[in-house]
């Protein structure tokens, strides 16, 4: 016999937060990943996701630095395996030690957005 399983309804969540000057530390692994806006995610079961990356200032284009003019500027997702304190708490990734620590990365060739599929495992 086949058995079907309703999948659970789409769970959606927006988070905003800014990049700057400080906070831009690029892509890993490079010296300053650390400093980029960081963002957990714990997950009951497997689940599907897409990661979604969106520039907010682009829609007037004003002071906007296309990627073919500085190829440093492009966005990009990563997710990474969480760094854990001495008491097993989850804190923030600063450095990353090999590339098994890196689950997926969006490609970084866009300024506007960058997407990810991913399936997520709980730990």
């Amino acid at each position: 016999p086949v058995e079907v399983e309703r999948p659970p309804p789409a769970h959606e969540v927006s988070l905003q937060g800014q990049w700057t000057l400080p906070t831009s530390g690029g892509r890993s692994p490079g010296p300053m990943f650390g400093s980029n806006p960081q963002f957990v995610l714990e997950v009951p079961r497997k689940t599907s996701a897409m990661i979604v990356l969106e520039r907010a200032d682009t829609g007037d284009k004003v002071g906007v630095v296309e990627p073919e003019e500085n190829p440093d500027m492009a966005i990009g997702v990563s997710v990474v395996q969480a760094s854990r304190d001495k008491d097993g708490a989850v804190c923030r990734k600063l450095v990353i030690e090999n590339d098994k620590e890196i689950y997926a990365e969006s490609d970084f060739y866009q300024m506007q957005e960058a997407m990810l599929f991913i399936t997520l495992v709980p730990e």
